[in-house]
């Protein structure tokens, strides 16, 4: 993806026979995503240093570097869940965003805020907005959702473990709307059999059975009446 957003010319040649047929013509811009840096090698961070300082890297098929410069450069999000410490000075050298509750809002809140943007039924004034949600996600999936996380995420996170968070809530729901798009009962169900494992990521925890994945379902989870569906 770097090699497209520095060298959109030269990658040509070298793109995956499902992309030769985009428009060749360059873009005005690129965007490029690096999801999850702390799962990637240690060394990524650093190495991404030079790169983007310069501007420019080398591929050994090539005599001459890609970018420069004088190459516009492309705007370059990467997320992180913090579970790996990035280097210092890699960090000096970003703009860093946390993306965390709003002073005075319950995480359990934000948690659902940030479900419903995603699933929540799209405002009137919106009717053709991208992408479209053919199925919702009823509101109490999302409730349910977010409080089994923040009770499992306080109990983790006194164990000096790290705690679920946002990623794991908006996993589980896309997991229950594709699985069962539109069916509430089938979802609440489904969120009772996974409390009982779904955002424990340490699987066995040594005497500490309320956190391990070896605890019976959460009782009630699921007993509540749903909203539709």
């Amino acid at each position: 993806m770097l090699w497209k957003a520095f060298g959109w010319e030269s990658a040509q040649d070298f793109l995956a026979d499902a992309e030769r047929g985009i428009d060749p013509a360059a873009p005005v811009g690129h965007v490029v995503l690096i999801d999850e840096i702390n799962k990637a090698d240690s060394d990524l961070p650093n190495s991404l240093l030079e790169v983007l300082a310069q501007r420019s890297f080398r591929v050994e098929s090539l005599p001459h570097p890609i970018g420069g410069p004088n190459v516009q450069s492309p705007l370059i999000v990467i997320t992180t869940d913090e579970e790996r410490e990035l280097p210092a000075a890699f960090l000096r050298r970003r703009i860093v965003l946390t993306q965390q509750p709003d002073p005075g809002m319950r995480y359990r809140d934000w948690l659902v805020q940030r479900g419903a943007a995603h699933f929540a039924e799209l405002p009137a004034e919106l009717p053709n907005a991208s992408p479209r949600r053919a199925e919702l996600t009823a509101p109490v999936i999302l409730e349910q959702a977010a409080e089994q996380l923040v009770s499992d995420r306080q109990q983790v996170s006194s164990l000096n473990l790290p705690p679920p968070d946002l990623a794991e809530y908006l996993d589980r729901l896309y997991a229950l709307h594709e699985l069962f798009p539109g069916e509430t009962g089938a979802q609440q169900q489904w969120l009772g059999r996974l409390s009982a494992y779904g955002y424990l990521k340490h699987g066995v925890v040594a005497g500490q059975a309320s956190v391990s994945q070896t605890r019976a379902p959460v009782a009630g989870l699921a007993e509540r009446p749903a909203e539709n569906g």
